[in-house]
């Protein structure tokens, strides 16, 4: 799987979550949203080793990080 490869073909909105502390992937979801061609990706990080459905969970996840995502929703959906 090349996601990097397969931004350059996403036209629609992208939203990109991360935790900073998870070296392994904050760099590489930098350089992924770049190379998307949409124009509305925003990005939230959260200070966390954390990754992926983590950031979001009930359980571990994080507010901003829920917040982030539902305003994106609404926005894109205009709901």
């Amino acid at each position: 799987m090349n996601a990097l490869g397969a931004a350059r073909r996403v036209h629609v909105p992208a939203l990109f979550g991360y935790g900073t502390l998870d070296l392994g992937f904050a760099s590489d979801v930098r350089h992924v949203r770049a190379a998307t061609a949409a124009r509305d990706k925003p990005i939230v990080a959260v200070r966390s080793a954390d990754h992926g459905v983590d950031l979001v969970g009930p359980d571990i996840g994080y507010a901003a990080v829920r917040t982030a995502v539902l305003r994106f929703i609404q926005g894109v959906t205009g709901r």
